[in-house]
């Protein structure tokens, strides 16, 4: 039916009106069955097979789309090592020792320069060709960034870490920064000062910053880097007392084949779900 009232759209226009005696003069193709009778059964039928190849097509993009993602950040194989397999082990029996160290021994504030510039000429919500530079600033949730600024105006750096130190909900939250970011107001990024984060690394040591600091600043009491410097985080350590970066890389690693494991699994339960009630 709908496909018919589209083609009673080409037959008229502005200067060609569709009036009710012009509409009574129309006609329309449609399935008779047998009987010489309209069959809504058919159209009731071949409505339910569009519909049901419609979403068979969407899950199948869907799960390839995943899949693409899983290939190009190295998870298409989500098996544990047996060193994951191991290090989850250890935390999960409480072996591992932990030692404390002060923020301002590991890392440093960035003091990026940026030139002046236009909030509304100079950001933009949405990344583009134009605006590719994330943008911190007192943003809770969405990684921290709340904007995109132009490369030649913003000053940005790579494998840092972004501290909120102000807002209402935000300040203290705590986030990895592993692409190139920028810095809009009201947050400012670190980098280790005598070791080198990997994206791993970045995210460990993000989530126990913010474990540590999260409850301690506020709106009243802002998230400096002059305050955090002298906090102290727990880490891992090894036999000789050194931070046990390996066993931090390990873990990491694990986590992330874990909650893609996890994601598969309930990919493959929505899609079955699905392909379920196509069929009913």
């Amino acid at each position: 039916m709908v496909a018919q009232m589209g083609y009673l759209t080409k037959l008229f226009a502005y200067n060609e009106m569709a009036t009710i005696p012009k509409l009574y003069e129309c006609a329309i193709s449609l399935p008779i069955g047998a009987d010489g009778d309209i069959d809504y059964n058919f159209m009731e039928s071949r409505i339910r097979e569009l519909e049901e190849s419609r979403i068979r097509e969407l899950e199948e993009s869907r799960i390839r789309e995943l899949e693409a993602y899983l290939s190009e950040a190295g998870f298409d194989n989500c098996e544990l090592s047996q060193s994951e397999t191991d290090i989850l082990s250890l935390f999960k029996s409480g072996k591992i020792e932990w030692k404390h160290f002060k923020m301002g021994t590991l890392y440093d504030k960035l003091e990026l320069k940026n030139k002046t510039f236009d909030k509304r000429r100079d950001t933009s919500i949405t990344p583009s060709e134009k605006f590719t530079i994330p943008l911190v600033n007192a943003k809770h949730g969405d990684n921290g960034i709340m904007f995109y600024g132009k490369s030649d105006i913003f000053d940005s750096s790579e494998m840092t870490i972004d501290i909120v130190q102000n807002g209402a909900i935000a300040t203290g939250n705590v986030y990895a920064q592993p692409q190139r970011t920028g810095v809009l107001w009201d947050a400012y990024l670190i980098k280790a000062r005598t070791h080198n984060d990997t994206e791993n690394s970045l995210l460990f040591m993000a989530c126990t910053i913010q474990k540590s600091i999260k409850s301690i600043f506020s709106y009243d009491k802002k998230a400096t880097w002059n305050r955090v410097k002298h906090e102290s985080i727990p880490l891992p350590v090894d036999l000789s007392g050194e931070i046990d970066y390996s066993l931090i890389e390990t873990f990491v690693s694990a986590i992330k084949k874990k909650a893609i494991q996890s994601l598969k699994e309930f990919i493959a339960q929505e899609h079955q779900a699905y392909t379920s009630v196509a069929q009913n």
